[in-house]
């Protein structure tokens, strides 16, 4: 077998890769709904966009606040808020805004968002997730990570982030591994520590991993 041949397949396989990773385009404010996920003509809602896409995706979310649980479909989606969470912010309403619950893996991120009024911003049950650099305000549990034991889907990623006014913070139960590093930790409350671990818990006002004021 030629070199010229294992280039030319290698370069093959590369060409599809890239072809498969697109970006596709949320903006809450498009009016004409539902939109179709281009940067002319994007999608009015997150979950439409998930929808559209495939793992290894990007969904772009421009500024507004998007009422929605939205689901990751068993798909490593890199789910980003293009202006950060001081402009784009996902509402719950009472239910889990964000959920992985189908065999995600650490590929999946979660990146740039006010997460808010859920019962759990993100839940990542029999699936793992990277999640940086958003902040968390007044849900029951901001990020759950959960029921992974023996699935090779990698660490949960919990980083970079401001979790504020939340009945509990983070809770790792039953987790087969769980990187918790340099998030900000404000006024959690009703008696729950700020983080869980397992079938017990720690609490206190420090722990590694945490900055607390």
């Amino acid at each position: 077998m030629s070199r010229a041949f294992l280039a030319a397949v290698m370069i093959s396989a590369l060409g599809s890769t890239l072809i498969a990773q697109t970006t596709i385009y949320v903006d809450a404010s498009n009016p004409n709904c539902p939109g179709s996920g281009t940067r002319t003509d994007p999608f009015c809602s997150i979950q439409s966009a998930v929808f559209s896409g495939t793992s290894g995706d990007t969904v772009l979310v421009e500024p507004g606040v998007y009422s929605e649980n939205v689901d990751f479909l068993g798909k490593d989606i890199r789910l980003i808020g293009r202006l950060g969470p001081g402009a784009t912010v996902i509402d719950g309403a009472g239910g889990n805004a964000i959920g992985l619950t189908n065999g995600e893996t650490q590929r999946a991120l979660i990146r740039g968002f006010e997460i808010r009024n859920s019962n759990t911003g993100v839940c990542a049950n029999g699936a793992a997730v990277t999640v940086t650099g958003n902040v968390f305000s007044s849900n029951t549990t901001a990020v759950r990570a959960g029921l992974s034991i023996g699935l090779d889907l990698g660490a949960t990623i919990i980083t970079n982030n401001t979790i504020a006014g939340c009945q509990g913070a983070i809770s790792c139960g039953f987790a087969s591994s769980v990187l918790v590093s340099n998030n900000l930790l404000i006024g959690n409350f009703k008696g729950s520590p700020n983080y869980r671990v397992g079938a017990g818990s720690a609490s206190g006002r420090s722990r590694r991993g945490f900055r607390l004021p």
